[in-house]
């Protein structure tokens, strides 16, 4: 079975912290993140929503969801990009937060990439 550990992945996934929080249970893991590859475009949507429309608490609410849920399954890269979304919209500083949201769309279209690509591996 592939490692998911070259050089396309790590980047975008710690595969060894889903296999922790999982305790290698194939069938476990495959829930998740079918869970999050459904949600996380919402939140995102919903983070750019509110920061189109001056509404940084729904923005706050979607980008804490997103960064807690990013981080527990192991999309580092993902977590700390909203971790920062999410600093720079408490700060008001909402040129800077869409620029960071727009670096996290682009992140998770790597993830999403991984994660498919994770998936399939585990269906073989």
């Amino acid at each position: 079975m592939p490692s998911h550990d070259d050089a396309a992945t790590p980047r975008a996934m710690n595969f060894e912290r889903l296999r922790q929080i999982s305790g290698g249970d194939p069938s476990f893991e495959r829930d998740v993140l079918e869970a999050l590859l459904a949600e996380i475009p919402n939140q995102l949507a919903l983070t750019d929503a509110g920061l189109q429309t001056g509404d940084t608490a729904r923005a706050l609410r979607e980008a804490h969801s997103l960064k807690g849920s990013a981080l527990n399954i192991g999309a580092e890269t993902l977590g700390r990009t909203v971790a920062e979304l999410e600093r720079l919209t408490r700060a008001g500083d909402i040129a800077a937060a869409r620029a960071t949201l727009a670096r996290a769309l682009d992140e998770f279209d790597e993830l999403r990439r991984a994660l498919r690509a994770y998936l399939r591996s585990r269906a073989a």
